[in-house]
């Protein structure tokens, strides 16, 4: 399995985030296990993104947000990340603020 890196040229995924919590440990962990390549931005120090993030999901912004295909998805379970990862379909849903699936 190759070594994932934190900050590659083209992740396969961006990670926003403001601080780490329990999910973000096992998000972390799970991507590497899988070898997935992925990069961290932190709002408190990027509000360019931050501001990218509230135009396109409105304010607040739950965090974590992941950036994949091009897509948003506000905390995807990560029951459900390493079948979707694997079959290389991104992730089949969007997280609203309410926890409902759309």
């Amino acid at each position: 399995m190759n070594q994932p890196q934190l900050a590659p040229d083209k992740p396969d995924l961006i990670i926003y985030c403001q601080k780490w919590c329990d999910y973000m440990h096992h998000l972390v962990n799970m991507l590497q296990e899988l070898g997935w390549s992925f990069m961290f931005i932190d709002l408190r120090f990027n509000h360019k993104a931050g501001q990218e993030l509230i135009s396109v999901l409105g304010k607040p912004v739950p965090l974590p947000v992941l950036e994949f295909g091009g897509q948003y998805y506000v905390k995807p379970e990560l029951a459900e990340l390493p079948d979707l990862l694997k079959e290389g379909r991104g992730f089949r849903f969007f997280r609203g603020i309410d926890g409902s699936k759309t």
